[in-house]
C-alpha cells in the first residue's frame, strides 16, 4: 500500500498524526506500506517523540524541501513543487497493489487518481476537505472562473476513480455523492482520539489545575487554525459573552497558517485576560 501524503513523520500536526496512526496500525496488521510525503515540518514535535514507523518496516521517501524556512510562506510554490517531484516518483517507481491519498496537498489527489489509472490499480482517496469548493467558499477561486471550472471537473474525475472514498461525516459524504460518487464506494471514518480514550472529571482532570481552570466555564477549540477556518464570529461571541459570564475561559490548542491572525483579534477584542494558546504534548 502506497500513501501519499505530505506532511508525515516526525510532524507534530495533528494532520500528519492522523496518517502515521493509520499506516502504523497497517503495517503492525501484517501489510507492506509505503509512503511518499515531503521534507517540510508543519509543527514541531514537542514532549515524547512519536513511534518511529520505519521500525515497523514502513518505507519513506521524502521529496526534498523546494524552500527553507517558515511553511506558511509561499505555500502554494512549495505545493507546487512536490506535486511537480511527485509525478516521476509515482511514473517510474514499481506499482503498489493499492494507492491511498489523502487531500493534503489538494491537487495530489488528482495525480494520484491519474497514476492509478495508468497502472490500473485500485484507489481509495481519504478526504480531508473537499476541493475545489474549499477554495471558492473561501474566495480564493472563482466558481465560474476557467480555473474553477476545470478544477471541479478534475477532482469530480478522481473521486469518481477511487474505489473507496473516506469522509470524515454525513455532510461530506452527502458532497461526495453530489459529485457523482457512487453511494456504495462512500465509506464514513470520523477523525479518531489515538490512545487511551475516556472522560476525566474534575480532581481527576490535571490539566484543570494545571491551568488553573478550577471553577471556570471552560470553551475549548480544538484543531488548525488554517485557512478555511472562520474565527471572527466565535471570538466576537466570546467577548460579548465574557461580559456576563465572568469565569468564561476560552481555550486554543491547535495551529495552523492563521494562528497569529486569531492572536491579533483576541488582542483587537481585549479578551486577552480569558484566551489562552496552549498546547498538549503525548
Amino acid at each position: 500500500m502506497l500513501f501519499v501524503e505530505q506532511f508525515y513523520f516526525p510532524d507534530g500536526w495533528g494532520g500528519a498524526e492522523l496518517p502515521l496512526h493509520l499506516t502504523l496500525h497497517l503495517a503492525r496488521s501484517g501489510f507492506d506500506v509505503a509512503v511518499i510525503c515531503g521534507t517540510d515540518q508543519y509543527a514541531a514535535v514537542e514532549g515524547e517523540p512519536p513511534v518511529d514507523p520505519r521500525l515497523q518496516g514502513i518505507r519513506i521517501r521524502r521529496i526534498p524541501s523546494l524552500l527553507r524556512g517558515d511553511i506558511h510562506r509561499a505555500k502554494l510554490a512549495r505545493q507546487i513543487w512536490f506535486y511537480v517531484a511527485l509525478g516521476p516518483l509515482l511514473l517510474f517507481s514499481r506499482p503498489p497493489d493499492v494507492f491511498v491519498a489523502q487531500t493534503n496537498p489538494p491537487l495530489a489527489v488528482i495525480l494520484v487518481a491519474a497514476m492509478a489509472k495508468i497502472w490500473r490499480r485500485p484507489l481509495v482517496i481519504i478526504a480531508m476537505d473537499i476541493y475545489p469548493e474549499v477554495l471558492i467558499a473561501h474566495g480564493a477561486l472563482g466558481r465560474n472562473s476557467l480555473l474553477g471550472k476545470i478544477l471541479a471537473a478534475a477532482f469530480r474525475w478522481a473521486y469518481r476513480c477511487a474505489q473507496r472514498v473516506v469522509a470524515l461525516g454525513p455532510v461530506m459524504s452527502e458532497r461526495l455523492r453530489e459529485k457523482g460518487v457512487n453511494k456504495e464506494n462512500i465509506v464514513e471514518i470520523p477523525n479518531w482520539a489515538t490512545g487511551a480514550t475516556g472522560v476525566l472529571r474534575g480532581a481527576d482532570n490535571r490539566l484543570r489545575a494545571q491551568w488553573d481552570l478550577a471553577d471556570k466555564f471552560v470553551l475549548l477549540y480544538s484543531g488548525n487554525l488554517g485557512f478555511a477556518h472562520e474565527f471572527d464570529t466565535f471570538l466576537q461571541g466570546v467577548a460579548q459573552a465574557a461580559r456576563f459570564v465572568p469565569s468564561l475561559r476560552l481555550i486554543f490548542i491547535g495551529r495552523g497558517s492563521r494562528l497569529e491572525q486569531v492572536r491579533e483579534r483576541v488582542r483587537e477584542l481585549r479578551i486577552e485576560a480569558i484566551v489562552r494558546f496552549l498546547r498538549v504534548c503525548r
